[in-house]
C-alpha cells in the first residue's frame, strides 16, 4: 500500500444477529473498519452498532404509529463529520461511534436534532456544511437540516411535501437543495405488520 495512505476505511451494512428480519433492509447495523498508517494495516475489526433494535429488539414503529428514533438499525451508511463518526439509517437517529468502532450512543447534535436523519447526507465542498433531511409519516413530512463545519446544527426547516412519501436521497448544488417528492408512499398497515412500510401510489404523482 502507498505510504501516504493513513486513516480509516469504514463500511456499514445489514447483518442480522439472532433474529431474521422481515426484510433485509431491517438487519442490524454492523460497521467494518480498517485502520491504516503510512501504508500499514494496524487493525481490522467489525462491531454491531448497539441500537435499541439490537439490544432490546425494540421496533422503530410504535403501536400508536409514532417512531422511536433510537430503535432503527443504523445499518445503511457511515460518515465522519467534525470529528464524529456517525452510523446512519433512514428516518432514525444517527449513532455515534468511537475511533475503535465502539458505540457511544444516539447523537442529537446537542439536543437540537428532534427528527431522524437521512442515511445520505451531503457535505458542501466549499463551506464544509453538512446538509441532511428527515422524512416522516406525520406533518411536516420532510425537514431539511444544516450542520456547520464545526458540527453545530444551525438550521432546521420544514419542507412542503404532499404526503408521507419515501425520500431516500436528495441533491445539493451550489445554490439549491433538491428534494424528489415521488409516489412511493408510507402504508401504516404494512408498517404495523413489520413488513416494508411503503407502497407505490399511482395517483400521488411526482414533482
Amino acid at each position: 500500500l502507498p505510504k501516504a495512505l493513513t486513516g480509516r476505511y469504514l463500511r456499514n451494512g445489514a447483518n442480522p444477529r439472532g433474529v431474521k428480519p422481515p426484510h433485509w433492509f431491517f438487519g442490524d447495523g454492523m460497521v467494518h473498519g480498517l485502520a491504516l498508517q503510512e501504508g500499514r494495516a494496524l487493525w481490522y475489526r467489525n462491531r454491531w452498532v448497539q441500537t435499541r433494535q439490537l439490544t432490546e429488539r425494540r421496533r422503530m414503529v410504535q403501536p400508536d404509529g409514532t417512531r422511536d428514533l433510537e430503535a432503527g438499525p443504523a445499518n445503511t451508511n457511515i460518515i465522519c463529520h467534525a470529528g464524529r463518526t456517525l452510523a446512519l439509517a433512514e428516518t432514525t437517529a444517527p449513532w455515534e461511534l468511537d475511533r475503535d468502532l465502539g458505540t457511544k450512543g444516539p447523537y442529537d447534535f446537542g439536543g437540537r436534532l428532534r427528527t431522524g436523519m437521512t442515511a445520505h447526507p451531503k457535505a458542501c465542498p466549499v463551506t464544509g456544511e453538512l446538509h441532511f433531511f428527515d422524512y416522516d409519516w406525520f406533518a411536516p413530512f420532510v425537514t431539511w437540516h444544516v450542520a456547520d463545519a464545526a458540527g453545530n446544527l444551525v438550521r432546521s426547516v420544514p419542507v412542503d411535501a404532499k404526503g408521507a412519501t419515501m425520500m431516500h436521497d436528495f441533491a445539493l448544488t451550489e445554490h439549491h437543495v433538491v428534494f424528489m417528492d415521488l409516489p412511493v408512499v408510507f402504508d401504516v398497515e404494512r408498517a404495523m405488520k413489520g413488513s416494508m412500510p411503503y407502497r407505490w401510489d399511482e395517483g400521488y404523482g411526482a414533482r
